[in-house]
């Protein structure tokens, strides 16, 4: 192929001629079957994009060093000169393989000094940190977030189809740097869309009228290097969720969300900003839309302090899987577990939590299909459903504790507490200790709560009673970090929370194409040593 570079810059009638010789050769060629044809296909779809993209590199060199050259020949006796040589030539990594390009350097000469100035490539700012285009990162970067780097590195050799051959040490980099451009605002729908899903899409209190959002707290904990020595331990990351409930198809909208490796105070902090960016108002309006808050996360003593004293008109819900998991753990003290004793018991308070006794498990009969039985006319007999057996929830000896117990609601803290007040403990003194130490916990547990287990008034308004979402926002960070073996630094597993949340949250796409997150990339790479 002829070159197409020259003192005047890039020859488009040459770099033609080139693209014209790569598809002649590709059509003289003969091909075996379809398998080769399609290769050769990419092959040359591959040097014809790597031939372009370097015709580009070298014009955008090319007119940055017109403009360095112009702004510096204030002395008519300066002179300039080209230097095209190939050490004046520079490779970058590109999705479509390794692309070189003149740099258009030059020798300057004036006042009897002579220089050698390279221009800066306007195209490719982060050339001096960076050897891949930004394409490429975006690539690495979704791979990086998703699979481990060794098996990312693999990936992009594959999509690429063999082009790319990126160090698997490369990725985890590139992961860093785009992560340190990822502000927080970039994990929370802005709050524009927040207002627009709570005008036209959010579930409503069925009281009130006001669309719900609710909003959650949870933590996790991960494997990662502290401290000086970097010893591995077990670290909390606590997270924060926000989203809200499609009206018409039921489904979970997720509205952002986070996780950070500080306490209670950072966390604080974080709800802080939230407020000042609009994303999350602690009086739960956004412009002219007034929202119904809902909070709902499994009670740990701090939120009443460092959550809900922000909060204005915030409803504060206890999470009704970590109640009935309390439960469990109380009557597993109390008789072994499992008993149809146990089963009556939790089926009753379960009753008191939800209104409802939870469905048993079913199991699968091991009779198979042909094998069953028929009547005189070959019709399957089928069983007979016995009734519905009716829970002994309350001890009939003790009809003072009856009166009390049926004139509370049925799925209320107070019922709940009375409801566990009245369940005998043994005669046996050694287990009578165990089991009054057991009910006292469950409930000081409860009356420290008692205000945020109303879960009748819950569903008369229509809010969730289960913080099953911020459950399964915890998988989206597991599913990086715990993997076997894995252990990570701080700045890298928070890296990998941000790349992972950024996708969740739907704003990828915009981020990438957004100016500002462009020069933020540039800034994580250029503050780099």
């Amino acid at each position: 192929m002829q070159s197409y570079v020259s003192p005047t810059g890039i020859d488009k009638d040459v770099v033609l001629t080139n693209v014209i010789y790569i598809v002649t050769q590709l059509l003289d060629r003969d091909h075996d079957d379809g398998r080769s044809m399609e290769l050769e296909v990419l092959r040359c779809v591959y040097e014809i994009g790597c031939l372009l993209l370097s015709a580009l590199l070298g014009r955008a060199c090319f007119e940055a060093a017109n403009r360095d050259v112009a702004r510096l020949s204030k002395d008519k006796r300066a002179t300039s000169r080209f230097r095209l040589e190939a050490e004046g030539w520079c490779t970058v990594l590109s999705t479509l393989g390794p692309v070189c390009f003149p740099r258009f350097r030059y020798r300057f000469s004036t006042s009897g000094a002579t220089v050698t100035r390279t221009p800066d490539c306007a195209a490719l700012p982060m050339l001096q940190k960076c050897r891949s285009t930004l394409p490429l990162l975006k690539l690495t970067t979704v791979l990086g977030s998703i699979v481990p780097f060794r098996k990312a590195e693999e990936l992009v050799s594959i999509v690429t189809h063999g082009e790319v051959s990126l160090h698997d040490s490369t990725i985890a980099k590139h992961c860093q740097h785009v992560a340190e451009a990822i502000d927080r605002k970039w994990l929370y729908a802005t709050p524009e869309n927040i207002k627009k899903i709570l005008q036209q899409r959010a579930l409503r209190d069925k009281v009130t009228g006001l669309p719900l959002l609710f909003f959650s707290t949870d933590a996790h904990a991960e494997r990662l290097y502290v401290g000086d020595d970097y010893e591995n331990g077990w670290k909390m990351l606590n997270g924060i969720r926000i989203w809200a409930i499609d009206e018409k198809t039921g489904r979970l909208i997720h509205l952002g969300g986070e996780f950070i490796t500080g306490d209670c105070h950072d966390l604080a902090k974080v709800f802080e900003a939230l407020n000042e960016a609009g994303i999350l108002p602690f009086n739960g309006k956004w412009g002219d839309v007034q929202a119904q808050l809902v909070f709902v996360a499994d009670g740990m003593p701090w939120f009443e302090e460092h959550v809900r004293a922000n909060f204005m008109n915030l409803a504060v819900i206890l999470d009704a899987y970590h109640v009935l998991e309390r439960i469990a753990g109380f009557l597993s003290v109390l008789m072994k577990k499992g008993s149809k004793r146990y089963r009556e018991l939790y089926a009753m308070l379960c009753r008191r939590v939800t209104g409802r006794t939870p469905s048993g498990k079913k199991t699968k009969s091991s009779r198979l299909r042909s094998d069953k039985r028929k009547d005189e006319d070959g019709n399957p007999i089928k069983k007979p459903v016995p009734p519905a057996r009716e829970y002994p929830e309350l001890d009939p000896s003790n009809m003072d504790y009856a009166d009390r117990v049926w004139e509370l609601p049925a799925n209320s803290a107070s019922g709940l507490i009375v409801a566990i007040e009245g369940i005998k403990l043994s005669t046996c003194r050694s287990k009578w200790r165990k089991q009054s130490t057991a009910m006292f916990e469950i409930l000081r547990y409860l009356l420290d709560r008692y205000d945020h287990i109303d879960y009748a008034k819950a569903d008369e308004h229509g809010w969730s009673i289960g913080s099953a979402p911020m459950e399964s926002f915890n998988r989206i960070a597991q599913g990086r970090l715990k993997l076997p073996g894995a252990t990570w630094t701080p700045g890298m597993a928070q890296a990998m929370l941000n790349l992972r949340l950024l996708y969740a949250v739907g704003r990828f796409d915009e981020f990438w194409a957004s100016d500002e997150a462009y020069l933020a990339i540039q800034d994580s790479f250029l503050r780099a040593a």
